[in-house]
């Protein structure tokens, strides 16, 4: 009888088995049909957003893309992967519209090597490290997208956080019948798209067409523009251009608006009120930029040369300079400030919307300074060396960026002027948006740096709001940029470093403590 159950023991063993192994082979064949990823990560980097299926699912005709990838890459094969898994994706959703092929170009494919050269991807030299050797080698990490007779390159994919905003843009940008077109206001000492916005102008050209508008050349803003920028002017608006302005916005055209009221000179460490004349302009659309200069004791740093003898008089000191606001108050449920973590301001000025309002016109916040600030009028000194403390700062938080949407009041303008420029202004816009930012210097090259690149972010998302390019704002979020630490008070400080000071020895002796009890407790009972 015992030698009958271990039998059927055994029989059952094997059953059970292949019972399984049938189980796995139909669950590989499932995964195989169908199509599933659970993504644990931040931001759901590994799972397609909304509007990139909705941008790949409404191909009308096919996009092929090449991609030229070394097979070998060592330490950045993960790249590759994820490239690879990426593009499927895209295919997934295509309905047949999206389809790929990972080409190595190799050491002895001439032909190859041609071909991606050709489509301008050339290959990057790259430290990899194999077999505990450190070497040095040429490798192909780029994509070509193909459209009929178009073309879109991304010459080296050697960071994968912004990999689907840069496909879904390049798709959109290859299948848009006609362009999306900024314009950048000229004429007004405002910085040149090639020179102090070049950095500006390069992320934004991935999904639009920028161009410049100089209002002292042209008889009327052109209404095929989707939204027009006025950014960092310094001279004087005559009547006659904010009567184009006007005829602009009321019909239509979308306005960003980044300007400062105070010019700033850090030779003389001076400040002077700016005089634009935008004044009654604005004040009709239901936004003023106040004539100040905010202080905020949450800012930025500067490297400073201290006076003296000496070593502190040779080498440069960090200090914090509150003239240089670090914004860290968002509206998260906004989507023109959505995933922005922090921005950097620069001698910015306070917003007033209180004539919005009264005007019927929507007012949506999206920016502030921190809750300690200092609001500068008439009179800036911009003392760079000065130290502050805590009683500077008696100001409370300051609005530094808002966004307005409705039908606008036209401006008041003379009707002889409007006449001699053939313009013919409607009492009202039809519905229509606004951004204002009381800073303009934020995009420009010159305040730009690796610790600031989250203000190109705010800035793509302001015009995709203008627009209504929102789909995009739900990609870029999803990679956060700056995840500034919480300030707290000394005290917490200190209670929090001495846990961590302590806390781990504390929390072993306890461990062992308990282990030993565990023991002699156990001694106790086997005896």
């Amino acid at each position: 009888m015992e030698l009958i159950m271990k039998q059927n023991k055994s029989f059952l063993n094997i059953g059970n088995l292949l019972l399984l192994l049938a189980v796995l082979v139909a669950l590989n064949i499932l995964a195989g049909r169908v199509f599933f990823r659970w993504d644990v990560s931040e931001g759901q980097l590994f799972t397609l957003s909304d509007y990139s299926r909705e941008v790949v699912s409404n191909l009308s005709d096919p996009v092929t893309v090449k991609a030229y990838f070394s097979r070998n890459l060592g330490q950045y094969n993960n790249v590759r992967q994820y490239v690879k898994d990426k593009l499927a994706d895209y295919r997934s959703y295509s309905h047949g519209n999206f389809t790929f092929e990972l080409i190595d170009p190799g050491d002895d494919d001439e032909a190859l090597r041609q071909e991606a050269a050709g489509f301008g991807v050339q290959p990057i030299q790259m430290q990899t490290l194999e077999n505990d050797k450190l070497e040095v080698k040429l490798v192909w990490m780029g994509l070509v997208f193909l459209y009929g007779d178009k073309k879109e390159t991304i010459p080296a994919v050697q960071q994968i956080d912004n990999l689907e905003y840069d496909i879904t843009s390049l798709i959109r940008r290859l299948t848009e019948p006609t362009p999306t077109r900024i314009g950048i206001l000229q004429g007004h000492g405002e910085p040149g798209l090639d020179d102090r916005l070049s950095m500006f102008q390069e992320v934004l050209s991935k999904n639009y067409y920028l161009e410049p508008v100089d209002l002292t050349t042209v008889h009327h803003i052109d209404t095929g523009l989707h939204a027009l920028l006025l950014i960092s002017p310094n001279q004087l608006f005559t009547a006659g251009d904010k009567a184009l302005l006007d005829e602009y916005f009321m019909g239509g055209g979308r306005l960003g608006i980044f300007t400062n009221s105070v010019e700033t000179d850090m030779q003389t460490q001076q400040g002077t009120a700016r005089v634009l004349g935008l004044e009654d302009l604005l004040s009709a659309w239901g936004v003023s930029v106040r004539n100040n200069l905010v202080m905020d004791q949450q800012a930025g740093m500067v490297q400073v040369r201290m006076g003296g003898q000496g070593l502190m008089s040779m080498f440069p000191v960090s200090m914090q300079y509150p003239f240089f606001p670090r914004v860290t108050g968002f509206n998260r449920e906004l989507s023109i400030s959505k995933g922005v973590e922090a921005a950097q301001l620069f001698f910015p000025s306070s917003l007033d919307t209180s004539l919005a309002s009264r005007a019927g016109i929507k007012v949506e916040p999206f920016a502030w300074s921190g809750a300690n600030t200092q609001v500068m009028t008439n009179r800036y000194e911009l003392g760079i060396r000065q130290q502050y403390t805590a009683a500077d700062f008696p100001d409370g938080r300051q609005l530094f960026g808002a966004a307005f949407s409705g039908s606008f009041p036209s401006g008041q303008h003379e009707a002889a002027l409007l006449d001699s420029m053939s313009i013919n202004l409607p009492a009202a816009s039809p519905e229509n948006r606004l951004a204002v930012c009381g800073d303009g210097y934020f995009v420009m090259n010159d305040f730009l740096g690796q610790r600031q690149l989250a203000n190109l972010e705010l800035a793509q998302n302001i015009v995709d709001w203008l627009v209504q390019d929102e789909g995009l704002i739900n990609i870029r979020s999803k990679v956060v940029t700056d995840r500034p630490l919480t300030e707290i008070s000394a005290g917490s400080r200190n209670v929090i470093k001495w846990l961590n000071i302590l806390g781990t020895p504390v929390l072993l002796v306890l461990f062992g403590m308990i282990r030993w009890q565990m023991k002699r407790t156990r001694r106790k009972q086997e005896l």
